[in-house]
């Protein structure tokens, strides 16, 4: 009997040990079934076949997930996310890009992977144009890169990240201060993906510098590498540099040409801001040639992938906007949370502190009014200095009537014909430069032909935007922060002083009373 006991313990514990080596040989299995899944993801993309990378990309977060291979699936959510960015989904990529960053935040030992989502939304964030918390994540990324595998890589691209965010900024120097390290990693480590990369980077700063012939020097450059054989983003893109360049020099058959090429491969690889940009050059192309039915179709081209863009453009930044209010929302409820634990003692003392003020108040208004004739007589002798200010402030000026109408009909052509009051970044500076004036000849302008300062101009016809958003029936259920954002306004807070300033009413108040 004994014997037989011992038999069967020793046959249950060989069963267990084989089926414990048979569930590790499996998990083994799936982990090198996912890696290579990887490996064919960034295979694919180095090659630019976008529709198999976003095939492995799917495969391997299925079988990552699955499997509880949280680095893998970080990886494969970042990879999903960059085929939904070249496809302007920019809402539904910022949106992986955090999922996969709040997952990335469990994993032991996380900063390698939450350093690949950080670069990747960096890049998404250039793409909708928020610069300053592009800049800003790129900065964190690069602080985070020493302690990483591979930092190289993660280096290269978050220095491309700043450089096409400053020079959106137009702070070309930067731009390219940022560009020429790339190459330099590129050279380096002999990557020639990279170094294209950064060749394009330096052409298109050279483009918006105006050195139109260097811009074409340096993406023909890049023609020399083997690399820019394959059908890539970065060959597209240096493509459209060549086009575009070449455009400004007036050589329209080449120009085409180039922009020919880069719509080609951007139609193929699905690379919808590229079949955007290539449009609207082409468009201007076969305007000069005098090609007038290409010119119409193409223009056609151009207005509808560009009202694709900027739809998606713009729902990626309200969205980004409204999470920023509720997070600022969500900070003041935690302080009134907090300010409610006040004993009753301290409600005690606080109330007797504003009956105090009250009291106090009530003889200052006692003391204003017993001094009030004379301090209408100070105001107005202040408000006539004010105006005798105004013609002392700008008797040096260069400009005469003639010059201050003639730029008062360009502000209004501006303002009216192109709406610039819809430019979210839109200051009084940069205004100044578009008109090539100073600040300063600007704000006469403004003092003596609008007697408005620029701020109150613009945002009065901003104001008149959103009065117009909000009469629109089918706009009763738009939100209060899209309205703000359609009419010009980069803050809810600003928007709501201004409109209850202008009207009288705030946007909501005002919505109630057209319901009305």
């Amino acid at each position: 009997m004994l014997k037989k006991i011992i038999t069967y313990l020793l046959f249950s514990l060989v069963t267990q040990l084989c089926s414990q080596n048979k569930v590790s040989l499996q998990l083994v299995d799936t982990q090198k079934k996912a890696e290579n899944y990887l490996e064919k993801v960034q295979e694919n993309y180095k090659e630019g076949n976008y529709k198999l990378h976003k095939i492995y990309s799917d495969s391997l977060y299925s079988i990552s997930k699955k499997n509880n291979l949280k680095a893998l699936q970080v990886k494969a959510m970042v990879n999903q996310a960059i085929s939904l960015n070249m496809q302007t989904k920019y809402v539904e990529g910022i949106t992986l890009y955090k999922e996969a960053l709040a997952i990335a935040k469990t994993i032991p030992e996380s900063k390698q992977a939450e350093t690949v989502v950080l670069v990747n939304l960096g890049n998404t964030y250039n793409n909708v144009e928020l610069y300053e918390k592009s800049i800003e994540t790129m900065k964190k990324v690069l602080e985070q890169a020493a302690s990483i595998k591979k930092p190289n890589l993660i280096k290269t691209a978050a220095l491309n990240g700043l450089s096409i965010s400053y020079s959106a900024l137009n702070d070309e120097k930067k731009s390219l201060f940022y560009a020429e390290q790339v190459k330099n990693i590129g050279e380096e480590t002999g990557n020639e993906s990279i170094i294209l990369t950064s060749l394009n980077h330096i052409s298109s700063s050279y483009y918006k510098l105006g050195q139109y012939q260097k811009s074409i020097e340096i993406a023909t450059t890049a023609t020399n590498y083997k690399v820019f054989e394959k059908k890539t983003k970065v060959k597209a893109w240096l493509l459209v540099n060549l086009g575009v360049a070449n455009l400004k020099l007036a050589q329209y058959n080449k120009a085409e040409e180039y922009l020919q090429q880069a719509l080609n491969i951007a139609s193929e690889k699905g690379i919808e801001e590229i079949e955007m940009i290539c449009y609207k050059n082409l468009a201007i192309i076969y305007l000069k040639l005098n090609n007038t039915a290409v010119h119409l179709s193409t223009e056609k081209k151009y207005n509808e992938s560009r009202i694709r863009f900027l739809k998606n453009q713009k729902k990626a930044i309200t969205e980004e906007l409204k999470a920023e209010i509720e997070a600022k929302e969500e900070t003041v409820l935690a302080k009134e949370d907090t300010e409610a634990l006040f004993s009753e003692q301290q409600k005690t003392t606080l109330w007797f502190s504003v009956f105090c003020v009250i009291g106090l108040g009530g003889l200052f208004w006692i003391y204003i009014k017993k001094n009030e004739d004379q301090s209408v007589i100070k105001e107005t002798n202040k408000i006539t200095e004010k105006i005798k200010e105004v013609p002392e402030k700008y008797k040096n000026s260069s400009l005469s009537k003639e010059d201050r109408v003639s730029y008062q009909q360009k502000i209004l052509k501006a303002i009216e014909e192109e709406k610039i009051y819809l430019n979210h970044d839109l200051t009084q500076a940069n205004f100044a430069k578009r008109l090539s004036l100073s600040s300063h000849h600007l704000s006469e302008v403004f003092s003596f032909e609008f007697d408005k300062n620029f701020y109150q101009l613009i945002n009065s016809y901003r104001i008149k935007e959103a009065k117009e958003i909000l009469e629109l029936p089918a706009n009763k259920d738009y939100k209060i922060i899209a309205v703000a954002y359609d009419a010009g306004f980069k803050s809810k807070t600003t928007f709501n002083r201004v409109f209850k300033e202008q009207t009288g009413y705030t946007p909501t108040e005002y919505r109630k009373k057209l319901i009305k």
